[in-house]
């Protein structure tokens, strides 16, 4: 039989003005309390770092909280409780990219860009679900530097239902968020399978060609294997230099470089990052300029630019010696592609891969497969028609992804402010803290994948 939690869909019998603009109606028997009146704002006390046992501070009983739970390096506010952290300045209060607020629970150090607030009754999980459906912009200051201040968070009004209620509240959505989550993690695999077969394909017709009858010679690399005999398989160098032309005026497009979509216009993106005051001095590529995200090149992140645009300084541009030698649409494919991906990986070098790099004497020493300009375009015709069956469909599963998130927002929205009566769920089993999804980029990534966090434009 089907559950209470997927029956109860309706309203609560009676509704009252909750006075609150953003609220709207709530149930007649919730109240409307101001922040302070349910949390303590707690004040971090400084500890000395050298009154606490080091050894301790890399342990799993030590976690680390900043701006928006972003764990980062240690700092000197150390907690034992269960507490509530909520943003208190940064891009995010404006981007809401990460949780605005987010529990904490046993031994953790807390920096100076959070709130530290302790519930004098009540969930912590039904408040966390709830102040993030609180639109806390009319309350920020600050261009620079956006703050939420203390007094503007605890003055703002919230609904209060009562104990028992929060309790089902937060049930219920725990019941939600486990379907969601089963739901989007079988539509990541699938977009991982049609991505692969994807690979698989490009892979064959841009490093064996479309005719399986051609002869074939060694390319003199093993990860590349045999090649058609009459293609070519130099080292990048003799193919490509690298260039560095600069912006004198910095009004050029921005141009944006990951690993799912090569280089495109930054507009066409959503990239979460803040512009630089000054352009001046960013690197420029030119149409058919190769463009390489130097430290993200272990996922990719390179490809032809198709128009002229600004790229970042830290950035990797280089240019063909002979515009004969590669059709931009072939070389972009080519670089891309998953044998190349493998090794930009065996070659970056850095300490953890957050900090690999694959700088350009390594990026030119490898072999570029190069057929004749002719079947380089055959190539791209073919694959486009090939490929295009693949395409919608991982266009139509990204969007169920998204849809389905977009559903999750509205519903944890309609039920933490009383739209909707899910009193029962108080009936639902226990969900175990191990059958609740860790994995917070499913609720948080707008586009599902790791297209965005890979476009860090190092513009400071």
């Amino acid at each position: 039989g089907r559950s209470s939690m997927n029956e109860q869909t309706s309203g609560y019998a009676e509704y009252r003005d909750s006075g609150v603009a953003w609220l709207g109606e709530i149930p007649a028997h919730w109240e409307v309390r101001r922040i302070k009146d349910e949390f303590c704002c707690l004040d971090r006390q400084r500890v000395p770092l050298n009154s606490v046992d080091r050894g301790k501070m890399t342990s799993r009983a030590y976690d680390y909280y900043g701006a928006s739970g972003v764990i980062d390096k240690v700092d000197d506010y150390l907690f034992d409780d269960e507490l509530l952290l909520v943003a208190e300045d940064g891009a995010n209060l404006v981007l809401r990219n990460l949780p605005l607020a987010i529990i904490a629970r046993g031994q953790f150090w807390v920096n100076n860009h959070a709130h530290v607030l302790k519930p004098k009754f009540g969930s912590l999980e039904y408040f966390a679900h709830l102040f993030e459906q609180i639109d806390f912009r009319p309350y920020i200051s600050g261009a620079a530097q956006p703050k939420l201040t203390a007094d503007r968070l605890m003055s703002r009004s919230i609904p209060v239902p009562g104990c028992v209620e929060q309790a089902a509240i937060v049930k219920y959505l725990a019941h939600v968020d486990r379907k969601i989550d089963r739901f989007i993690r079988s539509k990541r695999r699938m977009i991982e399978l049609l991505n692969e077969q994807k690979q698989a394909i490009i892979h064959q017709a841009v490093t064996k060609g479309l005719d399986p009858s051609v002869p074939m010679k060694d390319s003199g690399v093993e990860w590349l294997g045999e090649i058609p005999a009459h293609w070519e398989a130099k080292r990048g160098k003799y193919y490509l230099q690298e260039i560095d032309e600069r912006s004198t005026t910095g009004t050029e497009e921005l141009m944006s470089v990951s690993h799912i979509t090569g280089v495109t216009p930054r507009s066409e993106k959503q990239v979460t990052m803040f512009k630089a005051e000054s352009y001046v001095g960013h690197k420029l590529a030119k149409p058919k300029d190769v463009v390489a995200n130097t430290m993200w090149m272990w996922m990719a992140a390179v490809g032809v630019s198709q128009s002229e645009g600004l790229v970042s300084p830290s950035y990797a541009t280089y240019r063909a010696r002979d515009e004969n030698l590669f059709d931009p649409s072939y070389l972009d494919l080519l670089l891309r592609n998953s044998a190349y991906k493998a090794n930009y990986q065996s070659r970056s070098t850095g300490i953890r891969s957050s900090r690999l790099r694959l700088y350009p004497e390594q990026f030119l020493d490898l072999r570029f497969v190069r057929p004749p300009l002719a079947e380089q375009l055959n190539i791209v015709r073919w694959l486009a028609t090939e490929t295009e069956v693949l395409g919608r469909a991982l266009v139509r599963t990204q969007q169920e992804i998204e849809l389905i998130r977009e559903f999750r927002v509205r519903l944890i929205s309609d039920v933490v402010t009383g739209k909707i009566d899910v009193r029962e769920a108080a009936t639902l089993p226990e969900i175990e803290d191990a059958e609740l999804s860790a994995d917070w980029s499913d609720k948080l990534e707008p586009n599902g994948h790791y297209d965005e966090s890979s476009e860090i434009d190092n513009d400071e």
